[in-house]
């Protein structure tokens, strides 16, 4: 076997989540009773894979080198497992970074400078508003029924949507 295909099916029984994956040849790894199956349609997302490069994974499937099968919350958690760690732990960097965070944190958000810093950016007139949002001034989303609709009929399509 391979070291590609070591890797793996390394990864495959070491996740948490029940993973098969489907060879561009028809040839499959991990169980058979699996929650997930990445159906690779292209050898070049076996690397990938391996390497547990999940946002290139993602790119695989827009490509059409990948498919998966399965509920989209099982893809998620199988896509975190098969990454090398955790990203979030990775970014978490030891407790000397969390300090250092936390004390810029502290000088940087002080309730006076806070309340400055959303006046400077909320407390606008309400021309400046007029000028991109609908007569009732709503600050989201619309809802285009039609290419022709105005700003204004499509926040109301919204609010009837909802």
């Amino acid at each position: 076997m391979s070291p590609l295909l070591s890797v793996i099916e390394r990864k495959l029984a070491n996740s948490a989540v029940p993973l098969q994956l489907v060879m561009p040849g028809g040839q499959t790894l991990g169980p058979s009773d699996y929650e997930v199956q990445f159906v690779l349609k292209d050898s070049s997302a076996l690397a990938h894979v391996a390497s547990g490069q999940v946002g290139v994974l993602g790119q695989d499937y827009v490509e059409g080198k990948v498919d998966f099968q399965g509920s989209m919350r099982a893809v998620m958690r199988a896509a975190a497992a098969i990454l090398p760690g955790s990203p979030v732990e990775a970014a978490r960097c030891g407790w000397l970074t969390s300090l250092v965070h936390r004390m810029l944190s502290t000088w940087r958000h002080t309730e006076a400078r806070d309340a400055k810093q959303i006046e400077f950016h909320y407390d606008l007139s309400d021309d400046f508003y007029q000028l991109w949002l609908d007569p009732r001034r709503v600050y989201s989303c619309a809802y285009y029924r039609s290419p022709e609709m105005t700003l204004a009929q499509a926040q109301e399509a919204k609010f009837e949507h909802i």
